[in-house]
């Protein structure tokens, strides 16, 4: 997160925060570009600042009801379990967005973890 929370919340809109894989720190395996990538413990200090600004981590949809910040995660890497966990563990949402032809394939999500996600929240 480049802006500090003090800027982002003050700024006008609703910020939202794009994810691609979400590997553990010094994973390099999994199919993912290093360069798209940002590890859980980063993640937990974005939802950690997220919080310290006063805004709620939540779904795209959901923003207009309190200063929110969106979370999204994109192509359905498997780290992207991982990261619904970390996100319930801090009470926050995100809307994850799946190709539906790579579910299953190698470093994707497969469905019994989609299920998973979608009936943790």
């Amino acid at each position: 997160m480049s802006a500090s929370p003090r800027t982002v919340a003050g700024a006008r809109g609703v910020p939202v925060l794009m994810y691609h894989a979400t590997p553990r720190e010094g994973e390099t395996a999994g199919g993912h570009d290093p360069h798209y990538a940002v590890g859980l413990a980063t993640l937990e200090r974005h939802l950690m600042a997220i919080r310290e600004a006063g805004l709620r981590a939540t779904h795209v949809r959901d923003t207009g009801a309190a200063p929110a910040c969106a979370l999204t995660f994109d192509d359905g890497h498997a780290t992207h379990a991982l990261a619904a966990q970390l996100l319930a563990a801090h009470g926050a949402s995100a809307d994850f967005f799946v190709n539906t032809s790579t579910i299953g394939g190698a470093d994707r999500l497969d469905w019994p973890a989609l299920r998973a996600m979608a009936a943790a929240g």
